[in-house]
């Protein structure tokens, strides 16, 4: 069985907690996995978090960008493309 990032369980019984797999999608992402989404280059991601454009939390020492904060800057960027 091969563990997949958007299929995780809750362990059963005899099912190591090792290969539990999870069947609710990921709701925050990495730095890195955000950038990728939005298939920018490191210094631009970087401008939109530091000038708020693009929202995320911190969690301890990690940045994570919430699923919808992608979401909700494309739609921005959309809707500025439409009203030039």
């Amino acid at each position: 069985m091969t563990m997949s990032e958007t299929q995780r369980t809750r362990p059963t019984g005899d099912q190591p907690a090792t290969m539990v797999l999870d069947s609710y999608p990921r709701r925050l992402l990495t730095v890195a996995e955000a950038r990728d989404e939005l298939r920018l280059g490191a210094t631009k991601f970087a401008e939109l978090l530091a000038s708020g454009e693009l929202a995320s939390i911190r969690v301890g020492r990690r940045r994570l960008v919430p699923v919808h904060a992608i979401d909700d800057y494309i739609a921005g960027q959309l809707s500025a493309a439409r009203s030039t």
